[in-house]
């Protein structure tokens, strides 16, 4: 069936789900926690489907063959996915009466644009970017806390993911028009509560509420601990705790914009920059060289990272000697 669905995608801890609270804070538009549909359960219904059909007309032709496509045509199959999903999106709606709009808000999407737009090809998408090095300074924090299970611990593999999350949304403009891009510093902004109502206007709903949206899920409140949330909630979560639950100590930061400078380290500094540099000089979010400029301090950061590749190098040696 047709609907209309919004996607809010971003790398981690840039602010994809303050997106998503006062979107999903319209009358007209119904949004739950993560679902994890195309990056979770279809990915791995995809995967199989793809690993069981022939790669040649030999193999067509001399191979045994089992699961769904000895069963079903490759259209059936993603009418069978489109399905799954009208199925989840009927009850978010369900849940939600006014509301006429399906959002999704899972940053690993960003990775999934070929598969959602095969299932929804009229699909919107809205791209949060927010500094990398804010982001990557917020996952770190992440990883020590309630994100310790998938946050990165590190200020490499953080830029990496920060990085290349970015670079999939961006390509999304290659595959459709229904793409915005929204910084999070607009947002934070003086003029947030304008680039919210241009928000609200791409996901086709009403944009005259977008100011008192904003008041309501500003993030200041949150420093008196005010956590409104727009989700709506049913599923085995509602039969087994009966109520709407809170997201874990910790999850809500401050959402500051520039924090990077006082939660990175120098050394730090220097490997985001190794890792994602060009990305956020690209982005505009830094011109030039932004790193400590102290000659002897950046000889000391460089000399750390020559040692520490060092290390690795002997370890993967070692690991190969001894395996």
């Amino acid at each position: 069936m047709s609907r209309d669905v919004v996607f809010v995608i971003g790398a981690p801890r840039s602010g994809t789900t303050w997106v998503q609270q006062m979107l999903g804070g319209h009358p007209s538009i119904a949004t739950s926690q993560e679902t994890d549909l195309f990056d979770g359960y279809l990915a791995h219904w995809r995967t199989t489907w793809a690993a069981q059909l022939p790669a040649s007309g030999e193999e067509w032709r001399n191979r045994r063959f089992k699961g769904l496509p000895a069963v079903l045509t490759e259209e059936a199959f993603e009418q069978l996915i489109r399905d799954v999903v009208d199925r989840v999106h009927d009850e978010v709606l369900r849940l939600k009466p006014s509301a006429t709009i399906v959002l999704e808000k899972v940053p690993g999407y960003a990775l999934q644009a070929d598969a959602i737009l095969a299932t929804f090809p009229e699909a919107r998408f809205v791209h949060v970017l927010r500094d990398g090095r804010d982001a990557i300074a917020s996952m770190l924090r992440a990883s020590k806390g309630w994100g310790s299970w998938w946050a990165p611990s590190s200020a490499a593999a953080a830029a990496a993911v920060w990085r290349d999350f970015v670079v999939a949304g961006r390509r999304i403009a290659e595959l459709t028009p229904r793409y915005l891009e929204v910084r999070y510093e607009d947002l934070r902004g003086e003029n947030g509560p304008r680039t919210l109502a241009e928000v609200l206007e791409f996901a086709g709903a009403s944009s005259a509420g977008a100011r008192e949206l904003y008041g309501r899920f500003a993030l200041e409140r949150r420093g008196d601990g005010i956590v409104e949330s727009s989700f709506v909630w049913g599923g085995e979560v509602r039969a087994r705790i009966g109520a709407s639950p809170d997201e874990p100590a910790g999850f809500v930061g401050e959402g500051t914009v520039g924090g990077w400078r006082s939660a990175l380290s120098a050394y730090d500094q220097l490997i985001v920059d190794r890792v994602a540099g060009t990305l956020l000089r690209e982005l505009g979010y830094t011109s030039g060289d932004w790193l400590p400029g102290r000659r002897a301090l950046r000889a000391f950061l460089e000399s750390r990272l020559l040692a520490a590749r060092g290390i690795e190098s002997v370890r993967y040696h070692a690991r190969r000697v001894w395996a």
